[in-house]
């Protein structure tokens, strides 16, 4: 059986979580992969890529096409004293060009897939990646979602993610805060899916109290693998980031274990309510 790290301290370090999230990836590598590319085609990375291909050409058609009622303005009435296009002169443009329908259509799908198929996959990707922590790769993980409490799992995480819209729509700031300060959401829902979501943030709350900077130095710390990434994304279609996953989202579910396991210990939080078991450590990784 692989050996954890494990500290007796409160506060954890980014070394000991990576090193324990490369621990856990030892000879589940592939799989996990496969568990990450599966979750991303799902969740509209199929949409995404065909997206891309289609919509570059797509755009670059429909600005020539404006660029040609500009210089003309016959085919469609005349500019406005400011020069520039109308209200009105803008949606008959819209009508005229043939592709935007279908642009608006398929850009309205991957939205909807990304709210009611992608929420679902993020959570059971979270619960696969927490119970592979522990030895359990079992495929099924990754559908949780769709499986206990669906609609629950949308509302809530859909609302999360709309606060967090709306504060960073206000202030820069305070929308990175409220990100941070709800990073642990997914992970509880996966934990236990009837959780609401006035409760679900209030946990995360208090999981990321006072760690919100290190949880944002934690996600910068990746920002190398990041680079290269996106220096070797032409040479794989895009995919380059899914071999990244795995590593990253075993970082993500090893903190996530030390933090609800420390509220645990200090009485923050009943493990009942996550339906984890009564013991001090639920789960909890061999010590060193």
């Amino acid at each position: 059986m692989e050996r954890f790290e494990r500290r007796n301290l409160m506060n954890w370090k980014r070394s000991i979580i990576k090193e324990n999230a490369k621990v856990s990836l030892k000879n589940r590598y592939w799989f996990s992969y496969a568990v990450s590319i599966v979750a991303f085609m799902l969740a509209g990375g199929i949409c995404n890529m065909i997206w891309t291909v289609y919509s570059y050409p797509a755009w670059e058609n429909m600005i020539r096409h404006f660029r040609q009622l500009i210089e003309y303005e016959t085919y469609y009435g005349e500019i406005d004293g400011f020069g520039s296009f109308s209200q009105p002169d803008f949606f008959t443009a819209m009508a005229i060009y043939h592709d935007f329908p279908y642009i608006a259509i398929f850009s309205l799908l991957t939205i909807l897939l990304g709210i009611f198929v992608g929420t679902a996959m993020r959570v059971g990707s979270c619960r696969y990646y927490v119970r592979k922590r522990f030895g359990n790769t079992n495929f099924n993980s990754l559908f949780s979602g769709f499986q206990e409490k669906w609609g629950n799992t949308i509302i809530v995480t859909f609302l999360t993610k709309l606060f967090c819209v709306l504060w960073g729509l206000l202030f820069v700031i305070p929308g990175i805060v409220k990100k941070y300060q709800y990073y642990y959401v997914d992970f509880l829902l996966s934990d236990n899916p009837d959780l609401s979501g006035t409760r679900a943030r209030q946990i995360s709350r208090m999981l990321s109290d006072g760690e919100k900077g290190q949880l944002f130095i934690f996600d910068l710390s990746f920002i190398g693998w990041s680079l290269l990434v996106a220096l070797t994304s032409f040479l794989t279609f895009g995919l380059s980031f899914t071999f990244l996953t795995p590593y990253v989202a075993s970082a993500r579910a090893e903190l996530y274990i030390f933090v609800r396991n420390r509220a645990i210990d200090a009485g923050q939080l009943n493990p009942v309510e996550l339906n984890l078991s009564t013991s001090p450590h639920p789960q909890a990784a061999p010590a060193c």
